[in-house]
């Protein structure tokens, strides 16, 4: 480009700011911070840009200063565009000045400015803010780093990516989001930037937003792969900690497992057991109308096999039947005889027991007294027969006087209820 100098009589200076309103992103993305070095001068109006036609035979010469002639400053470009045509003009002059060129048009001794900011040319300008560019700066840094797309640039620009290419890799793969697991949450945390998520991400081998957003979101709950997250859904767990542990330990089903835990048992063998019992004592309660503890003497007493037996044996017998439990067993069974839902509260009420609150346990309602105040107040009939004289009790046949509940019916008893315990019963149980 020829460099002149061009007379001109006076020099009038202005100039307005380049401004834009579009979204730099597509996909909904969030609102990223644009370069810091963006222009905020010019003279050219955005809505003015999408009717620009610009001359491709326009020829620009580079002058170094301009003297001697009147000058008219035009504030848009399309008057500028409008005034070349008319008047026919196909030479313009630039005056460049880092941030603050000009584009002159002489006309009959007449000059004519346009502020272009960091701007060349006509041309550059339409192109620029057609394409979503904020500035001439901004557009010839995105062509020198061989970005095409602006959103792509301001992408860049507001990020941390170690080459053009990673950040080619990190759009068309998707990273525009800071998921929620690794947002800071604090005022004096700088926010995570897309570049961090997308190393992050590469870092553990996946390629996506998508993949990698769902990675993080599986493993916050504690699961080590989507195929286990899917399969803890599906059978009612709230989290890893408790799904792998009852997977462990037996257990197929969330609702297992939580009221396992809840009543402190830590495996399904142990779990089968123990619903099988209750539901069995709670049948017997509904079928005799008895109370628990009736319920629970007249349930032993139906699994003792065919003898003959004094009070005093069939006392010893039983408490022999249950001390060969497990202890975790035996612990559910005093919380049900109590009322008790959960094993915390039943530790806490039996350590403190200053407070006067009376716990009952099975060994008492099990003890010789208890069952002979059974076997004189309720009917044996269907257990065997009682000699007051010889003190002995005549046990008829399992087979013949078992009543059996439905282990099905143990989420239908008002203390097992809840269909899903809190993720942290699977947590405590694990330890």
């Amino acid at each position: 480009m020829k460099k002149v100098i061009v007379p001109v009589l006076l020099l009038v200076t202005g100039f307005s700011v380049f401004s834009q309103s579009q979204d730099l992103y597509k996909r909904e993305l969030p609102e990223i911070p644009k370069s810091s070095s963006a222009d905020t001068s010019g003279s050219c109006k955005a809505n003015d840009i999408s009717t620009l036609k610009v001359d491709d035979k326009i020829h620009y010469i580079e002058i170094s200063s301009i003297e001697n002639i009147g000058l008219i400053q035009v504030a848009a470009i399309s008057d500028f565009e409008n005034l070349i045509s008319e008047k026919n003009i196909t030479t313009l002059y630039c005056l460049y000045s880092e941030g603050k060129n000009r584009l002159y048009a002489i006309s009959d001794n007449a000059g004519f400015c346009l502020d272009i900011g960091y701007y060349k040319n006509l041309a550059d300008i339409a192109n620029g803010f057609n394409s979503g560019y904020e500035n001439g700066k901004d557009f010839y840094e995105s062509k020198n780093l061989n970005i095409t797309k602006a959103d792509v640039y301001y992408y860049y620009k507001a990020n941390d990516f170690s080459s053009v290419e990673d950040c080619y890799d990190a759009w068309n793969n998707e990273f525009f989001f800071v998921p929620d697991e690794m947002k800071n949450h604090y005022d004096d945390q700088p926010k995570k930037k897309l570049s961090e998520v997308y190393y992050a991400a590469k870092e553990k081998g996946f390629s996506t937003y998508a993949d990698f957003a769902e990675y993080l979101f599986y493993t916050k709950y504690g699961f080590k792969n989507k195929k286990d997250y899917l399969s803890a859904k599906e059978t009612g767990f709230s989290d890893g900690g408790s799904y792998y542990y009852a997977i462990e330990n037996g257990f197929d089903f969330g609702k297992d497992y939580y009221l396992a835990s809840s009543v402190g048992i830590k495996n399904f063998e142990s779990y089968q057991n123990w619903a099988q019992m209750i539901c069995d004592i709670e049948k017997i309660c509904k079928t005799k109308s008895f109370d628990k503890k009736y319920g629970s003497i007249y349930y032993f007493l139906q699994s003792l096999p065919k003898d003959d037996y004094s009070v005093n044996a069939l006392s010893n017998t039983i408490k022999e039947n249950i001390f060969q439990m497990d202890s975790n067993i035996i612990r559910a069974l005093n919380m049900y005889l109590n009322n008790i839902e959960r094993v915390d509260s039943y530790e806490y009420k039996i350590s403190n027991k200053r407070y006067g609150e009376r716990i009952t346990l099975i060994d008492e309602i099990v003890s010789t007294e208890s069952i002979m105040n059974f076997i004189e107040n309720a009917d044996v009939k269907p257990l065997g027969s009682y000699n007051a004289k010889t003190d002995i009790f005549k046990k008829k046949l399992q087979l013949d006087t078992g009543i059996k509940g439905n282990i099905k019916d143990i989420e239908n008893i008002p203390l097992y209820t809840r269909k899903v315990a809190p993720a942290s019963a699977g947590n405590s149980s694990a330890q």
